[in-house]
């Protein structure tokens, strides 16, 4: 389900309500750095799930995402950061921040669950909120985006 195009969002799920699947929540992954389209993927998504929210009364939410701290490499070399998010532990933050906060005070997501939030591995290790020194891994500042008393 691309995450980035409304019309496309709405439709699918509107097809699928038409086909006998009713949601209620509307999933998506969103991993904004997996491509460099479109110029502004935050707002694309915010769009995007606001365009599902309004034409279905549905939350959105997010069933798979990742902003990278750091490059990636390996097969899913997702390093077409957005614009005013650096693939740093801090940039990384401030995406996480930022789109929950949007997702809490628009009323659109009902909830994020970061993919592998925990896997600080070799190849994945960018998307953790996790940093690994070591035998010890330790929380990056991202995780602190999602607590309301850090919004």
């Amino acid at each position: 389900m691309n995450s980035r195009t409304p019309k496309f969002a709405v439709a699918f799920f509107i097809a699928m309500r038409q086909g006998g699947f009713s949601v209620d929540e509307m999933g998506v992954s969103y991993y904004p750095t997996s491509s460099a389209t479109p110029k502004d993927r935050l707002q694309a998504f915010q769009d995007t799930a606001g365009a599902m929210r309004r034409a279905l009364a549905r939350p959105v939410f997010v069933a798979e995402f990742g902003y990278p701290a750091g490059r990636m490499s390996g097969m899913f070399s997702w390093n077409d950061a957005v614009a005013g998010y650096p693939q740093t532990a801090e940039g990384q933050a401030n995406f996480v921040r930022d789109l929950v906060s949007w997702g809490t005070r628009e009323k659109v997501l009902s909830g994020i669950r970061p993919w592998a939030p925990d896997l600080a591995a070799p190849g994945w290790a960018p998307m953790s909120l996790f940093e690994r020194e070591g035998k010890i891994v330790r929380p990056r500042p991202a995780l602190d985006a999602f607590s309301p008393h850090q919004r």
